[in-house]
């Protein structure tokens, strides 16, 4: 069980690395747009790429979150 999470934790911080920090200006419309459906109160919104997805940090409830958006806006995780 421990290398599992060793593993999984491992696999994460690897995805992580090759992300790039972008400006919401550069996220495609229809993949911010469909965020804002999503999470309309969501605050302090920081966006990364990562190959061809969006992934937007946010908080929401007082909590931090992260949402994987792909580039037409529907949710891979």
């Amino acid at each position: 069980m421990k290398k599992i999470a060793i593993t999984v934790g491992a696999l994460f911080v690897a995805t992580l690395s090759f992300a790039q920090k972008i400006q919401e200006k550069n996220v495609p419309a229809n993949v911010k747009s469909a965020f804002k459906k999503m999470y309309p109160s969501a605050t302090a919104i920081m966006w990364d790429k990562e190959d061809e997805m969006y992934e937007a940090g946010f908080y929401l409830n007082k909590r931090n979150n992260s949402v994987l958006l792909n580039a037409q806006g529907n949710i891979i995780e």
